[in-house]
């Protein structure tokens, strides 16, 4: 992303869509990750079958520590 470049301006929309599009996207932001749960099929997903994304989770998490221990040990 170009932080000179304004994406709104070359867009077309008017200023009152302008500005509804950008308080949807503060309100999504400040949301945080429950934003994501709007979405129908990522929903469905955790809804129909939590166990695999806990499991992924699980596994994410583990690899994410190993890594950070690893990292830990190298610098010293």
């Amino acid at each position: 992303m170009v932080p000179e470049r304004n994406l709104l301006a070359d867009s077309g929309l008017r200023d009152k869509q302008q500005s509804k599009w950008v308080a949807d996207i503060e309100n999504m932001i400040a949301e945080g990750p429950m934003a994501i749960m709007r979405l129908l099929k990522i929903r469905q997903a955790v809804v129909a079958s939590p166990e695999p994304m806990l499991w992924f989770s699980k596994i994410r998490m583990e690899q994410e520590i190993l890594y950070l221990d690893l990292w830990n040990r190298c610098t010293k």
